[in-house]
């Protein structure tokens, strides 16, 4: 029935995109609440075919790289002035502080 919701979607001309992209969300939502495994990884099929589907996909892959940048600069502090890891990570300079004074003040192990 999702799978159907969202063929409609797709074939939606005189609908505009960002409202097309709203409905696709909720869509997403609801299934993500209502649907078992098997049924998910249809949607996922049919999603992924999406603007919205792209779109989390891009999503993802930026938290991804920012997790790495994140880590790549904690293992860092300590070794490299801040402003290098900053400009060499891509963070803010902001950023790489709070994770030293973070570290320092973690409790050592």
């Amino acid at each position: 029935m999702v799978r159907a919701a969202y063929q409609i979607t797709r074939e939606a001309e005189a609908v505009d995109r960002e409202v097309i992209d709203k409905i696709e969300t909720i869509l997403y939502v609801m299934a993500d609440k209502f649907l078992d495994a098997l049924e998910m990884e249809e949607l996922m099929e049919v999603v992924g075919m999406t603007r919205l589907g792209q779109k989390l996909v891009n999503k993802g892959r930026e938290e991804g790289r920012e997790e790495e940048r994140l880590e790549l600069a904690e293992g860092l502090i300590g070794f490299l002035e801040e402003e290098v890891i900053a400009d060499k990570t891509k963070l803010p300079l902001e950023t790489v502080l709070k994770l030293k004074e973070s570290k320092q003040s973690a409790p050592a192990l």
